[in-house]
């Protein structure tokens, strides 16, 4: 591997620096890891969102020529040692010795295809990034981080699922808009995504990603999923004439698909809140539903376990299994794959004489094996190794 010119060094340990800074800090447990940005400012100037405080991005080069030409860590190391000697002190302040070696891993990985060289990289947050690029390149779902370590529930790393799958559906849980506009951009191959960023900045480092990532990935196998938009509607009566109020259902993230003996748990809106009843929400808020799907091999006998609703200027309504009996779900359509459609409408009466009425149209984001949310199962309690 020959020598890079000093500025693009330089422009390099810029961005590893980025990342060293993450790594020095605490990791929130409700943030997804593996794709995260920092949020350099939270002051935006008023042209198009635009930080003050943020840095110009690394510059693009090839990261499939990059994988290609790498040989072993002390030849990257080599090849990247000169390092500006202002990035030098910034790297020596925060005391990431291993920072540039780190690096090298993260490229190892990616060409053996092996995620072995990234258990040995200091930062998590590094680390996970790591782990997912072997997935994506490797196109093996099933071998991304999960979004929120301590919460397999939630499914794995959706940026991670959008450029392993070649499907841009998953980008939309990505939690920064800029996470999501370069996911989409990656994994449908089309930098045209980032235009629609407002800030100047964050559009840089989106059309950077997409132009690094340009040719990295392998050509996408064929597929049959359905480009439709996720769609989803409530509707709420009043008992006793006293209004009707509709409101949009967010499903455009899709549903994370978990997988226990009774059958595959969805949860369909925010997540589900214990003590809801008591909160009252602003009279300008909208509506919101949050509702837990069971829906079993034979779909006809699919039920609500349990859900939220809320209702602007009311107290919330939540119901747990016996309540939720009242509810009639009739399953239209439902691929238990990852990237499968699911249709599904809900209607009854909640108690207070509160009807319900809820259509949903979205895909499956990602499918968990009940074992990994529940540990390690136990021999002989069924074919999941649980008792419920």
């Amino acid at each position: 591997m020959g020598l890079a010119p000093p500025g693009v060094r330089a422009a390099v340990l810029v961005g590893l620096v980025v990342l060293a800074t993450l790594a020095a800090c605490d990791e929130s447990a409700s943030r997804p890891q593996a794709w995260a940005r920092p949020t350099a400012s939270a002051t935006r100037e008023s042209d198009g969102g635009e930080s003050a405080a943020t840095d110009p991005p690394a510059l693009a080069g090839d990261l499939k020529g990059d994988i290609e030409g790498f040989t072993t860590v002390d030849a990257c190391i080599a090849a990247h040692a000169g390092v500006d000697p202002l990035v030098g002190d910034t790297l020596e302040g925060i005391g990431y010795d291993t920072l540039l070696r780190d690096a090298c891993r993260a490229l190892e990985a990616a060409k053996t295809r092996s995620t072995k060289p990234c258990d040995e990289i200091a930062a998590s947050s590094l680390r996970a990034r790591c782990v997912s690029r072997v997935a994506a390149i490797e196109r093996d779902p099933e071998a991304c981080p999960w979004e929120v370590p301590t919460q397999p529930e939630r499914g794995r790393d959706p940026v991670c699922l959008a450029l392993a799958t070649s499907d841009p559906r998953p980008c939309a849980a990505a939690f920064e808009a800029v996470d999501r506009a370069t996911c989409e951009a990656i994994s449908s191959g089309d930098a045209a995504r980032c235009a629609r960023l407002p800030g100047r900045s964050d559009r840089a480092r989106c059309e950077r990603d997409a132009k690094r990532w340009a040719g990295a990935l392998p050509a996408a196998p064929g597929s049959s999923r359905s480009n439709a938009a996720a769609l989803g509607k409530a509707t709420l009566t009043e008992p006793g004439d006293a209004g009707v109020q509709s409101f949009p259902v967010d499903v455009s993230r899709g549903l994370v698909v978990v997988e226990r003996m009774d059958g595959a748990h969805v949860v369909v809106g925010p997540p589900l809140e214990v003590g809801s009843d008591f909160v009252v929400s602003s009279p300008n808020s909208p509506g919101s539903l949050s509702l837990e799907l069971v829906i079993p091999s034979d779909s006809r006998k699919a039920r609500v376990e349990g859900g939220v609703v809320r209702r602007p200027n009311r107290p919330s309504i939540s119901f747990d299994r016996p309540q939720a009996s009242a509810l009639a779900i009739q399953v239209r359509r439902f691929e238990r794959t990852r990237g499968g459609a699911v249709e599904v409408t809900v209607s009854g009466i909640l108690r207070e004489g509160v009807g319900v009425e809820v259509a949903l149209s979205t895909f499956v984001r990602d499918v968990v094996k009940g074992a990994a949310v529940l540990g390690p199962a136990r021999p002989g309690l069924g074919d999941g190794g649980w008792m419920r």
